[in-house]
């Protein structure tokens, strides 16, 4: 289990290094990702590569594909209806070319997945991290399920509250009647914290009436998905700052970089009632 703890790690370690590595070329005004689609290949399936083995670890493999198959579907269908008839998401809207299923793009599909796993995840960190147990069927506290499944959303949303201006100025898509928020609809949101409490709910709630024993690994992993938000907030701000979206930036850096502070203060000041298994 220590090996592949440490695999884990160096993974991580290295897509850390992919990333930075681009950010500080665009920075220089070097784009490196449109123009080799092997490195971009590498950059945008590394972290579903590394959040699916993830999900391995701290949920199993049944459990971990059935999150990932529940985020991935529910937020394929949503955005099937919603590009069709402009339902869910406040407004039509449409992607770029890019290899599709059902209209909505591939990528799309996975980090539906990788987002709603990475908010589930931080959620429960906080729960191990005060060293709490998540309720089930034994323990009986279902009335603390409706309050982790709000915090996932809302944990979720908070990344598109920051990408989904930034992902329209770089034409990753396209909202056709614009919105109040940066160009968005604000029903966006709205749409993307129902799909979050639809799969984190059906999951939760799976859990609770089946609660499994927990697998065996050092929790200090759950800090990888904790980083990676942090990473994904950075990229969003130097993006914010090069369309000189002030605001923005300061907005979007506040509530994603909030999570991954809050998250380690809350680690470091009840470390010592940590069971973490080595």
């Amino acid at each position: 289990m220590k090996y592949a703890d440490k695999l884990l790690w160096s993974l991580f370690i290295l897509y850390a290094l992919i990333f930075f590595n681009d950010l500080f070329f665009n920075l220089q005004g070097i784009h490196l990702s449109p123009s080799f689609s092997m490195y971009k290949l590498i950059f945008l399936t590394f972290p579903v590569a590394i959040i699916i083995y993830h999900s391995f670890f701290t949920l199993g493999l049944y459990r971990a594909l059935m999150l990932i198959t529940l985020s991935a579907s529910i937020g394929t269908a949503m955005e099937y209806f919603g590009l069709k008839y402009g339902v869910f998401f406040g407004g039509h809207y449409t992607y770029t070319s890019q290899p599709s299923l059902f209209n909505v793009p591939i990528v799309i599909i996975f980090f539906w997945a990788v987002f709603i796993y990475i908010g589930y995840t931080i959620v429960n960190s906080f729960f191990i991290w005060l060293g709490r147990r998540k309720p089930n069927i034994r323990n009986r506290k279902i009335w603390l399920l409706p309050i982790l499944v709000f915090f996932d959303g809302i944990i979720v949303v908070m990344i598109d509250l920051f990408m989904d201006p930034i992902q329209v100025k770089l034409g990753n898509w396209k909202w056709l009647e614009g919105g109040s928020y940066f160009g968005v609809p604000p029903g966006n949101f709205v749409g993307w914290f129902i799909v979050v409490i639809l799969s984190t709910g059906l999951f939760r709630l799976y859990e609770y009436f089946f609660p499994s024993r927990s697998p065996q690994y050092n929790k200090r992993i759950l800090f990888i998905p904790v980083l990676g938000y942090g990473m994904v907030g950075i990229a969003l701000a130097i993006h914010a700052m090069n369309f000189h979206m002030n605001v923005l930036m300061l907005l979007g850096s506040a509530m994603m970089f909030s999570v991954v502070i809050l998250n380690f203060i809350v680690y470091i000041f009840h470390i010592k009632t940590l069971k973490i298994i080595e």
